[in-house]
């Protein structure tokens, strides 16, 4: 795809996942970010945007490595994932999704 250019519909855009880790029982996604929130903005407000922007993103990469792992993407003990903005980190987990 050209730099710019919008994927196809029912695509999602190529991207690189940070890192991947099993840790015996569930699978991690940990996504990198630069964000940070708006001065005088709330953490819980900020981090709740941030979650609802990048969701179809991870759940994108959680799809990319359930096929590189030949793993079932929606396995019943879920996928662990970890934004972590430039100022804290959050954690969310998405079960049968």
């Amino acid at each position: 795809m050209a730099p710019g250019r919008p994927a196809a519909a029912g695509r999602h855009p190529p991207g690189v996942i940070d890192r991947l880790a099993f840790d015996g029982n569930d699978w991690w996604l940990l996504d990198y970010k630069s964000s940070r929130p708006a001065p005088g903005e709330d953490w819980e407000t900020f981090i709740t945007q941030e979650t609802a922007k990048y969701r179809p993103q991870l759940l994108a990469y959680r799809e990319m490595a359930a096929k590189a792992r030949k793993l079932n993407p929606r396995r019943p003990s879920g996928w662990e994932f970890i934004l972590l903005p430039a100022a804290k980190w959050w954690r969310f987990k998405v079960v049968g999704y």
